[in-house]
């Protein structure tokens, strides 16, 4: 079986459509996050660098950086012009507790909170259309987002050529740890984000006069003798 997949992988690196399915996979992804383009890119970063073709890894960098940074653009557009209700796919409670978190991190820290996104399930999608639903200016959302595309694209590349590197000679055991590590991350961050808002959410939600209620308690003044 590994065999076969480290056969299709070779063959999709050597393949003219290698770019353009990173190009069109990291596009969409900013629509659709089920669609693995995280996978794709870890899978041609390892495959390159066991083949140690680094103009490939250069190459799949590149192309992933425009791919992301357009779908994001796209979906910030949306944003805009379609008011987040009508999206189907952000009725779901987790959509919905992210798009709140969205709403409140862009308006502290723009280009923090979109650079973070981009490694949590759901977070690019959510950071991006709230940023265009709450009319974040463009000359701030295009920067930040072309620096958490490109830091997005070099990291996951340079993860799979990593596991190319370790596991040299074995692409298809290299995409499978690579992916495996990227999954493994966006999992921890999703899990810190959410540990985080659930701690801010429990420090404003406790009572006057306990800790966290924001509501400090009155010092107490000796009455004077008669």
């Amino acid at each position: 079986m590994i065999h076969a997949i480290d056969s299709w992988l070779t063959s999709l690196v050597d393949s003219v459509w290698a770019l353009p399915i990173v190009l069109l996979s990291t596009m969409a992804d900013g629509f659709f996050p089920p669609i693995p383009s995280e996978t794709v890119v870890v899978a041609l970063g390892a495959v390159a660098s066991s083949h140690s073709d680094v103009g490939l890894i250069v190459a799949v960098i590149v192309t992933a950086t425009v791919g992301a940074w357009c779908g994001d653009v796209a979906v910030y557009l949306l944003g805009c012009k379609v008011p987040l209700h009508r999206w189907r796919l952000l009725r779901g409670r987790r959509s919905q507790e992210a798009l709140a978190w969205a709403r409140g991190a862009i308006d502290r820290n723009a280009l923090g909170v979109i650079i973070s996104a981009r490694y949590v399930p759901v977070g690019r999608v959510a950071v991006n259309l709230t940023a265009g639903s709450v009319r974040l200016r463009a000359r701030r959302f295009l920067p930040a987002a072309a620096l958490a595309a490109t830091a997005w694209a070099t990291y996951t590349t340079l993860l799979g050529a990593l596991a190319g590197r370790w596991l040299d000679g074995h692409p298809g055991y290299a995409a499978l740890v690579g992916i495996v590590a990227g999954v493994a991350l966006g999992t921890c961050l999703d899990r810190l984000v959410r540990w985080v808002r659930g701690r801010r959410d429990r420090r404003r939600a406790a009572p006057d006069g306990e800790p966290g209620g924001g509501v400090e308690r009155p010092s107490t003044v000796a009455e004077p003798r008669a």
